[in-house]
This record gives structure tokens, C-alpha cells and sequence, in this order.
């Protein structure tokens, strides 16, 4: 090599800490493998008496001081390159055949005198061939001299070893890198299951989510729907006789289209909390709510054969509240009460309504003598999708918790008192709301 062809980059001093890696791995070997090897050439050097002991590496076609012997006096410099290819190096030939090259003394040899290390006062050479795992050739090791040097067996076996051992060194980095690219791979593959369990996940919530508000559309306009088909056969009855009764088929069709405007609100109440719309809270009169709707569910229950009791607070009750939520919720307990009590064929079937006004705020409670609800599921019977009926969707009781939230009270389910069945107990807040009849009446007394 000469100093025209031979690069040198600024890579700063050789030795240990300015070990070059190679292609296919970081820029830099891991300390501890950086350290071996400079040790392997800083003994060679000392061992063998020389100037230069060198650990070379092919990349990119070209040859490249990757470990320099450090203490001694040669012109070798980490990184330094050269283009292998007819470079006519001592290395090159190594590469080449891929097996060891002893040079004694070049300026005696024809072949060899007028190769590039010579002119570096480099006449001496040993080296032999260092190869990846795959057989591939990763470089050479070497030992250079600046007097005619036979060697000898024992110091060949020498670098052998050392060889040997950095050859070693290459099987572990390469296992410990594909090993990496294996964990990467995985870890990306693994992200991307995930990921795509995820979304998964999102879509089958997003249809249980689209399953459920069909699902208590279905059930909420079921019972305005039918009554309005009550109410229009009741009106056809009365019209259909001989004489016709217009009275009463006319006071069905008022009670006809009160049930079309009902359904209207629910559609409009079941688009408001898709919206997230607070409900429309007003002063309601619960007696007659509650009054209300049990006189359009005694009809169904009349054909179940169920008695229905109404028991009121004497007290006019009145309360905060979205009118057609407080419907829905007692129409729902009472409709279960009702279904419950279909299994029951040993006594008469009865459910009881009752309003209670108190200091702390009014207690509605619907009760059925039916099988009543069993200990281990009574903590789930508010789910969503719980139920224990074959056809039923499991939403009547979770709706009914919804709005009782939604109007800041309670609603829990008992054992009765005085024989089987169960009691749903619903407590709501008075606030500013409660009040009875006789205190209104009083304080507009008292405005007059």
C-alpha cells in the first residue's frame, strides 16, 4: 500500500475503543467482544515479536483495518480501506483462496516485492482466512514484520487459535442478531394481533351496542303499539254494533290517539338519549302517573290472569322528572311482574303497586306472589342482557335502572314480607320538588 492509495480517514487513534463493526451489525462491536480482540492482536504483536498484528475485514469491496495492535510501531490505522481487487495485498490473496499465506521475506520473493505493504517496510507476512457462520469471508488475521520472519509452527497454531476464537465470537453476534430480528419481528407481529384484536373487540362492542338500542327500541314502543291496537279494535267494536255506540267508540279514539302521541314521545325521547340530550325534567304528579299506567297494564294482565292492587300516598306527590321515563320504568316492573307470575298455578296471581311520600323523598314499590328472584342472580338481574326468560331480551331491567339513575335515586330488589314473590323498592330524592297538594293550596291562599 502506499500513501496515494491507501485511504485514511480521521478515526481518530488505533487501538482499544476504535473497533469498527461491520455490515449487517451496529457501527460499533459490543465492548466486551472489542476488547477480546484487541487484546488477540495486542498478543500476537508481543508474542510474535512483531510490529503489527491485524484483525482485517472485507466490506463493500473493499478491505479495512477493523483492530490495529496498539504499542507498537507500524503505519496501520483503524479504518484505513483499500480496494481489494487486484490490490495486490498479502490479504488479498488470503481472501482469494481462502487459506493461509506465509511470506518470509518479500524482497527475495519475485512474487511478492513489489506488493503495497513493502513499500511500508512490511516484508514479512502471516495470515490466515476468518469467515462468517455461513462460509462466507468476513476478513483476515495477521501478523506483519519489518525483518525476513519464518514464523514457525507454533506461533501459526497460535493465530489459529486466536482465529478460531474470533471466529466464535462472529456465530454469537450473528445468533444474538437474528435472535433480535426474531424478538422485533415478533413483537411487531404480536402489536399488530393486538391491534387487530382491538379493533375486533371495537366492532363487536359497536354491534352489541347497535344490538342493544334495537333491541329497547323493540321493547319501549311495544307497549304504546299496543295499545294503539287495543284502543282502534275497542273503537271498531263499538262502531261495528247495531246500534252504533259514538260515545264510546269516540272516547276509544281519544284514548287512541293519546297512545299515537305517547309512542311519538318515546321515539323522541329514545333519539334524545342516542343525542345524549338531558331528559326534559318537569313537575309531575306521580299518583296519577302511576295510576295511569296501571290502568293500560291491567287490561294485559287481566288476560294473564293477574290482579292488579293500586295502594297511593293520600298525599298528591309531586316530583322532578321526565314524565315518560317514570311510564316506562313502572310499566316495565309491572309488565315483569306479570310474566313472572305466568309460572305460578297454585294460588291467585297478584300484583301490588304502591306510592309512599316520606321527609326524604317518595318510595315506589311493584310486588309480585310469583316464584320470586333467587339469592345467587339478584345481583345481576339490572345487567344489560340478563334474563331468565327464553324469548326476553334483558333490557326491561336495565332500562329501569338507566332512568332511576338518571333522575339521582335508587332501585334495588327484595324478598317479600309475607310469603313468596318479589318487591322492586324505588327511591328518588324530594329536593325542592316534593311537595303535597295542601301546602299549594296554602301558600296561593296566602299569595291572595
Amino acid at each position: 500500500m502506499t500513501d496515494e492509495t491507501f485511504a485514511r480517514p480521521d478515526y481518530g487513534p488505533s487501538g482499544a475503543g476504535a473497533v469498527r463493526f461491520f455490515e449487517g451489525f451496529p457501527e460499533c462491536l459490543p465492548e466486551e467482544v472489542a476488547a477480546k480482540w484487541q487484546c488477540v492482536v495486542d498478543t500476537i504483536a508481543v508474542l510474535l515479536g512483531v510490529p503489527a498484528g491485524l484483525i482485517m475485514h472485507v466490506r463493500d469491496e473493499k478491505i479495512e483495518v477493523a483492530v490495529a495492535s496498539s504499542g507498537g510501531s507500524h503505519p496501520y490505522h483503524v479504518g484505513d480501506s483499500e480496494h481489494l481487487a487486484e490490490s495486490g495485498l498479502y490479504c488479498e490473496t488470503v481472501v482469494c483462496t481462502g487459506d493461509r499465506l506465509l511470506v518470509a521475506d518479500a524482497l527475495a520473493d519475485e512474487l511478492w516485492k513489489d506488493n503495497p505493504d513493502v513499500k511500508f517496510g512490511m516484508i514479512a507476512y502471516l495470515g490466515f482466512p476468518i469467515h462468517w457462520p455461513d462460509g462466507r469471508p468476513f476478513g483476515t488475521l495477521c501478523a506483519l514484520d519489518t525483518k525476513p520472519n519464518h514464523f514457525g509452527q507454533i506461533f501459526e497454531r497460535l493465530l489459529i487459535q486466536f482465529r478460531d476464537l474470533i471466529e466464535q465470537d462472529l456465530a454469537m453476534l450473528c445468533e444474538s442478531l437474528s435472535l433480535t430480528q426474531r424478538l422485533t419481528q415478533e413483537r411487531e407481529e404480536a402489536r399488530n394481533a393486538a391491534s387487530a384484536a382491538r379493533a375486533e373487540l371495537a366492532t363487536a362492542a359497536k354491534l352489541s351496542v347497535i344490538g342493544q338500542l334495537a333491541g329497547s327500541i323493540v321493547h319501549e314502543i311495544g307497549q304504546p303499539l299496543a295499545s294503539i291496537r287495543l284502543h282502534a279494535a275497542a273503537a271498531l267494536s263499538w262502531l261495528e254494533r247495531d246500534p252504533s255506540q259514538l260515545d264510546e267508540a269516540i272516547t276509544s279514539i281519544q284514548q287512541l290517539r293519546v297512545a299515537v302521541d305517547d309512542a311519538f314521545e318515546l321515539v323522541a325521547s329514545l333519539r334524545a338519549q342516542a343525542r345524549r340530550v338531558p331528559a326534559a325534567m318537569k313537575s309531575l304528579e306521580l299518583n296519577e302517573i302511576v295510576s295511569k299506567v296501571v290502568v293500560l297494564a291491567r287490561r294485559d294482565l287481566s288476560s294473564m290472569g293477574v290482579h292488579c292492587e293500586l295502594h297511593l300516598d293520600k298525599k298528591g306527590t309531586c316530583l322532578q322528572g321526565d314524565r315518560l321515563q317514570i311510564e316506562q320504568l313502572i310499566m316495565n316492573l309491572v309488565q315483569n311482574a306479570g310474566r313472572a307470575l305466568q309460572r305460578v298455578s297454585d294460588r291467585p296471581r297478584r300484583v301490588r303497586v304502591s306510592t309512599t311520600a316520606g321527609a326524604e323523598g317518595w318510595t315506589l314499590v311493584v310486588e309480585d306472589n310469583g316464584p320470586g328472584i333467587e339469592p345467587a342472580i339478584a345481583g345481576m338481574i339490572f345487567e344489560p342482557l340478563f334474563t331468565t326468560e327464553e324469548t326476553g331480551l334483558g333490557l326491561g331491567l336495565s332500562i329501569c335502572k338507566s332512568i332511576v339513575e338518571g333522575h339521582h335515586g335508587t332501585i334495588c330488589v327484595e324478598e317479600r314480607d309475607t310469603g313468596p314473590g318479589a318487591r322492586f323498592r324505588i327511591a328518588l330524592p324530594i329536593k325542592n320538588w316534593v311537595q303535597t297538594i295542601d301546602s299549594l293550596c296554602g301558600e296561593a291562599a296566602a299569595e291572595e
